[in-house]
């Protein structure tokens, strides 16, 4: 595959709380779905507002997806998931919200989403993504 940089990314996280930060991924300038990234308040996993590369990311438990460059951090990965326990410092897509059964957010139709979106990107290497917190004003 030749090198192929994608379009801007945005994620802008409109809801902050310890079920995560919900926000919506827009590529281009327009918006795809909603995201679902790690509880602010975890340091750790969280990914700070700003502008980063992403790239194209193969792994043994992700096999095609990207990764978002981040400073101190590895395999901050778009995938699959619904609720901010399957974040593991990643970046969930859903094309609803809703609440679990236990009452916590949830973004919905992940799987397919995910699919969705990599056959948006499927010639895509790399490229940037910004992040914005709305709830900050």
């Amino acid at each position: 595959m030749t090198r192929r940089e994608g379009p801007n990314l945005f994620i802008i996280r409109v809801e902050s709380n310890p079920d995560g930060a919900l926000g919506v991924l827009r590529i281009g300038d327009r918006v795809f779905c909603w995201t679902l990234q790690p509880d602010p308040t975890d340091e750790h996993f969280f990914i700070p507002a700003g502008v980063y590369e992403y790239r194209r990311f193969h792994g043994t438990k992700y096999k095609d997806t990207f990764e978002v460059l981040v400073s101190g951090h590895t395999d901050l990965l778009f995938h699959a998931g619904n609720d901010e326990e399957d974040t593991k410092g990643c970046i969930l897509l859903g094309s609803d919200i809703g609440f679990g059964a236990d009452g916590r957010r949830w973004v919905c139709k992940s799987g397919a989403t995910f699919e969705a979106f990599m056959r948006r990107m499927k010639d895509v290497t790399h490229g940037s993504i910004t992040f914005i917190d709305a709830w900050k004003g």
